[in-house]
């Protein structure tokens, strides 16, 4: 069938980025006098109309299509997304329908914009990548956010280059060291640390020659080595590393430095992150280590917001383990804690635990490498300063942040999608989820999504009995979408 969109918009002059985006995402059509006649392909049965928006996302990304508006089966559905979209934006297979599963309840007829591992905008942040003491004197491969990455020191310095040697597209951390440059194993093609090919022995090119630009390696904008991690921006980061002042202390003030095991899993970075800045979920998800009744109520200090960064200070109670004291029956098992919660635009998260009971303070940094759509490498890094360097202690504290980590895996890889919903509609938000609401519209800003929201505010969400049913449910807390502040209703 074909739609007629009216659009009049300079960007869908011939040659536009925006027409290549419109018909080369599953449609085909001409435009002339500012409109589009969109010929539909057979995907989308059921379209009976639609009108095309453009939006400006990401400065300097140019502009993108959105379906804002599409009439399907008499109901009419936000389909962001589905017409050129940027990495990160994501649609269903069908109005509300996940591939073999079923419809996902009140957000049945709702695509809202999701980021997962393979989101572009991440490509603008600090990533872990790996263990300094991974590397050795050889290059070693890495993949980040979809896209393999080769670490290696040369001349002295930590660099990171895309794993791919333009001549075959072999991978480069199948090479060498060879001096102060990285050679491909396959015809010998070197580069120094900057990316530029230095060498190509096959024609007799060398260090002295004009070789043509086109035979580079694209560098990552960042690289450094701390905390005892490698770390990777592919592009200019809109944030710094988070502090981790405790590791820095390290024995001098009293902190040991203890590494959890370091572990992969399906479970997107996104969700693990959200999982991490979480305090409601203790006295369920943890019931068997050191969550408690107690903490079943969530009392938290508010969000603030200092450019990149969210954080918040929870009163909590906490099941402490760590404690000998509890043994000899002189302290309560289930202690009261206060827990600052702190994350950014990328996807670490800072953690700090005080103890009144004991005056202990455990600081975590949680790190997640999103390395493919299906897989997360987990980092978790531990300074605490009531150990005393006791190797017993050390120990069990790795058992124990081990076992933490997978009750949280044992229900996260049983979503359906590993991926996490940026639009505040999706999800039935609390008041106790103020810190991951905040996480969200961070999110949304380094994604560009601003311009989508606010088309898919113009859109009938559901029919009209639909509404009625929503609004005849009693909800005690809700989101302001405007806002981006739990706010308490009446029902």
């Amino acid at each position: 069938m074909n739609t007629v969109f009216p659009l009049g918009d300079k960007h869908l002059a011939a040659g536009s980025a925006t027409r290549r985006d419109l018909f080369g995402a599953g449609f085909t059509g001409s435009a002339d006098n500012g409109q589009v006649t969109v010929h539909m392909p057979e995907t989308h049965p059921g379209v009976t109309s639609a009108t095309v928006r453009l939006q400006q996302f990401v400065e300097g990304a140019g502009p993108v299509c959105v379906v804002a508006r599409r009439e399907v089966r008499g109901a009419a559905v936000s389909d962001e997304g589905r017409v050129g979209a940027r990495p990160g934006l994501r649609s269903g297979d069908g109005p509300g329908e996940q591939p073999g599963g079923p419809p996902r309840g009140r957000g049945a007829l709702r695509d809202g914009v999701v980021v997962d591992n393979t989101t572009a905008a991440w490509r603008r942040c600090w990533h872990a990548v790996a263990r300094a003491d991974e590397l050795g004197e050889q290059p070693l491969g890495v993949w980040l956010l979809g896209e393999p990455w080769v670490l290696v020191r040369l001349a002295g310095e930590l660099v990171a280059l895309v794993d791919e040697c333009p001549h075959r597209l072999a991978p480069l951390s199948a090479g060498r060291v060879a001096g102060d440059a990285l050679q491909c194993g396959y015809h010998g093609w070197s580069f120094d640390g900057s990316g530029r090919c230095v060498a190509i022995p096959p024609i007799g090119a060398g260090p002295g020659d004009r070789i043509p630009r086109r035979a580079d390696v694209r560098a990552a904008a960042g690289v450094q080595e701390r905390y005892g991690l490698i770390w990777l921006a592919p592009e200019d980061p809109v944030c710094d590393l988070h502090e981790f002042v405790e590791w820095d202390a390290g024995a001098d003030e009293g902190y040991d430095r203890i590494w959890s095991t370091v572990l992969r899993t399906p479970v997107s970075a996104a969700q693990l992150v959200d999982n991490f800045l979480d305090a409601s979920h203790f006295p369920y998800v943890h019931d068997q280590s050191f969550g408690d009744d107690k903490a079943a109520v969530v009392v938290d200090e508010g969000v603030e917001r200092d450019g990149w960064v969210v954080r918040t200070v929870f009163d909590t109670w906490y099941r402490n383990f760590d404690d000998p004291l509890v043994a000899t029956g002189e302290h309560e098992a289930v202690q009261p804690q206060r827990l600052l919660k702190q994350g950014d635009a990328g996807l670490t998260v800072y953690l700090q635990l005080y103890f009144p009971v004991t005056g202990a303070t455990l600081a975590i940094l949680f790190c997640c490498q999103p390395e493919t759509a299906t897989s997360t490498r987990v980092y978790k890094l531990m300074a605490r300063n009531d150990y005393g360097g006791d190797p017993a202690r050390i120990a069990q504290c790795v058992r124990d942040e081990d076992q933490i980590l997978a009750e949280d895996l044992q229900l996260l890889e049983r979503y359906a999608r590993m991926e996490l919903h940026l639009d505040p509609r999706v999800e039935v938000h609390t008041k106790a989820d103020k810190l991951s609401v905040a996480w969200r519209r961070l999110l949304g800003e380094l994604v560009g999504i601003d311009a989508a929201t606010a088309a898919a505010d113009e859109l009938e969400l559901g029919t009209p009995r639909e509404r009625e049913q929503e609004a005849e449910v009693p909800v005690a807390f809700t989101v302001d979408e405007h806002a981006g502040a739990p706010v308490e209703v009446s029902s």
